[in-house]
């Protein structure tokens, strides 16, 4: 009675005098114990921080509250709609907290009446809930090893870290000097492989999930830079004693050849040849991998990556120096998109390797225990049944649906 007569009397958590004694109301709940009453209150606070908008201390309330709500919504049902509105809320606060905002873009004449939002929040909550399980993938503080920097590598580029071209190709550049460095390569390679990480990195960047990034994708995007390292041991050494690497030499010089007449322009004529000359350079690339696929299939994957790590590597165009530079450089950024739509199925022998690992890697007693069924049904967020398995909360394992992942909010 004590707790209800103090709750009749908050109006307004911004009051000094309010907050306390919400704050006295939960020390009073957890002397009791009382876990409803525990669990409610929390929310309140956390409800009050979250409305005040992004805050660090908003996240740790809606953390506390969750905790207290979770084992309350197991078994009776009323209580799942406040975790599964914590969860929402907790989600948005991180994917605020890293500059990403939803928005909503409907054909020409349709308004939101918020229903979009809505679905694309409740998605978000049930990603929250999948991640307090599985958890989500972290940068590790210390780089002792290879498998250390590989993985870092996959994990700073979430969520959209780097947006532009020039930051992702200096990125590479610093893997890989750190991998020479721990004799991951040959010292030989590294010419080659700072623009093969460079397309591999950035495609990976792209297929991840902005709000849902979990440790087992992770960890096959991290297994699938691993192969790529191995294929530059096997076959980037000395790649002129290959066949196929007749096909790739003239990739620089194609592109530098495009940049050089187009540099050569008026400032009249630039913009007559840029799109035609831009769209000639595309289609000359793709037509070299065609012909990679053909006739050196196990070699796709490996120039693929350097093609598009060349058209990368070679977009050092900056919108500070002009309007010209601006529009050659997003042009660049064309090419490099127009490649990277067909790259998931060129680089499927990197991704299968990668995913293939998680999937074959022995499992603790936790992880086997969180993929067993729990008596034949067990209640998702959304009210739905479905069986508690690996597959109704995480990617799927195989490398060709890595690029799956939703990338917009």
């Amino acid at each position: 009675m004590g707790i209800i007569r103090i709750m009749s009397e908050v109006r307004d958590l911004q009051n000094p005098a309010e907050a306390a004694a919400l704050n006295a109301a939960i020390t009073a709940a957890d002397a009791l114990p009382h876990l409803p009453a525990r669990a409610m209150l929390r929310l309140v606070r956390a409800t009050h921080a979250d409305e005040q908008g992004v805050d660090p201390e908003a996240v740790a309330l809606l953390e506390d509250a969750i905790r207290y709500l979770k084992p309350l919504a197991a078994f009776e049902s009323q209580w799942q709609p406040y975790l599964n509105r914590a969860r929402q809320q907790l989600a948005v606060q991180h994917s605020r907290s890293s500059g990403l905002e939803i928005r909503t873009h409907l054909p020409e004449g349709q308004e939101d009446d918020g229903s979009m939002r809505d679905i694309m929040v409740a998605v978000m909550g049930a990603q929250q809930a999948a991640a307090e399980v599985y958890g989500r993938a972290a940068v590790r503080d210390v780089e002792s090893d290879i498998e250390d920097i590989v993985w870092n590598a996959v994990v700073m580029g979430h969520p959209n870290r780097f947006a532009d071209i020039p930051e992702s190709v200096a990125f590479a550049q610093q893997v890989v000097r750190k991998l020479v460095a721990h004799a991951a390569l040959p010292e030989s390679t590294m010419q080659h492989a700072q623009v093969m990480v460079a397309g591999l990195l950035r495609y990976l960047w792209d297929t991840q999930n902005l709000n849902d990034f979990g440790e087992d994708f992770a960890a096959g995007q991290a297994g699938a830079v691993s192969a790529l390292l191995e294929d530059i041991r096997a076959n980037w050494v000395a790649p002129g004693d290959n066949a196929w690497y007749g096909l790739m030499e003239p990739v620089a010089s194609a592109i530098d050849e495009t940049l050089s007449f187009i540099a050569g322009l008026s400032w009249e004529d630039v913009y007559t040849h840029l799109d035609p000359r831009m769209d000639a350079l595309a289609q000359d690339l793709k037509t070299r991998l065609q012909q990679v696929q053909t006739l050196h299939p196990a070699a796709l994957a490996g120039c693929a990556a350097y093609v598009s790590g060349m058209v990368m590597a070679k977009n050092t165009f900056s919108p500070l120096d002009g309007s010209v530079p601006e529009s050659i450089g997003e042009r660049l950024t064309g090419v490099y998109h127009a490649l990277a739509k067909d790259n998931e199925a060129r680089f499927f022998a990197y991704l299968a390797k990668g995913f293939e690992e998680v999937a074959k890697r022995p499992q603790d007693e936790l992880a086997r225990w969180r993929m067993e069924p729990d008596d034949g049904n067990t209640q998702l967020d959304s009210g739905h049944t479905a069986k508690k398995h690996a597959k109704s909360s995480r990617p799927q394992k195989k490398g060709k649906e890595s690029g799956k992942a939703c990338r917009t909010l």
